[in-house]
């Protein structure tokens, strides 16, 4: 009789973990944000099908990437110094486990093109809270970039008119 009840928690648990993969599937191959882990030698290890739409890299191709490939110089330099910094962190025994650090970068497609992003990162952890890889979000930004480009000229024209104005300008506010 032991060995029917063993076997059947043995098919709910597997069901019960199949749905839920099944859960995570759905998220990460819907997603429009790239989502992505490395191992803490700064080795790709997954990639969500959206990378192919932001990188034109297949998911293959993504994987054998290093991390200098993907990035422009200051990009990897920006990234090299997050990740330091965040690894002396966890030398603090009152560290955030939870936290999560947003960067500005610039990835190169497989084109050559330059794309920009904001990466959002933290680590993943054993069941002993100590960090065993990274969980990536990345985002392309282009649009975004675009429209604070035109924000700062036409600030930049706003304030070259003001500041060259033959006449007095006075900027008030009414109540």
């Amino acid at each position: 009789m032991g060995a029917v009840t063993d076997l059947t928690n043995r098919k709910r648990v597997e069901n019960d973990i199949l749905q839920s993969e099944q859960k995570y599937r759905v998220v990460t191959e819907n997603a429009s944000d790239v989502i992505w882990t490395m191992d803490l030698n700064l080795r790709f290890t997954y990639f969500s099908p959206s990378n192919k739409k932001l990188t034109g890299y297949t998911t293959e191709k993504a994987l054998k990437i290093t991390l200098d490939k993907l990035l422009t110089p200051e990009s990897m330099e920006l990234a090299l110094q997050t990740f330091t910094a965040e690894m002396q962190l966890e030398n603090n025994p009152e560290k955030d486990l939870s936290r999560s650090v947003t960067l500005e970068l610039n990835e190169i497609r497989v084109d050559g093109s330059i794309v920009p992003v904001e990466v959002r990162i933290c680590f993943i952890r054993d069941s002993h809270d100590n960090p065993i890889g990274i969980l990536g979000i990345t985002r392309d930004i282009t649009e975004r970039k675009k429209h604070e480009y035109i924000l700062k000229k036409s600030e930049e024209k706003f304030i070259k008119a003001f500041k060259s104005s033959p006449v007095a300008i006075a900027i008030s506010r009414l109540s």
